[in-house]
């Protein structure tokens, strides 16, 4: 069951993962513009 919670977690966070690095990425073209 733990093992099972950890992979759900995995998901969690490389799902929110590119939503964060856009999020970064978008922020810092804004300050360069």
């Amino acid at each position: 069951m733990k093992k099972s919670l950890c992979f759900l977690e995995d998901i969690a966070f490389a799902s929110s993962y590119p939503k964060l690095y856009t999020f970064l990425a978008g922020t810092a073209g804004m300050e360069l513009a």
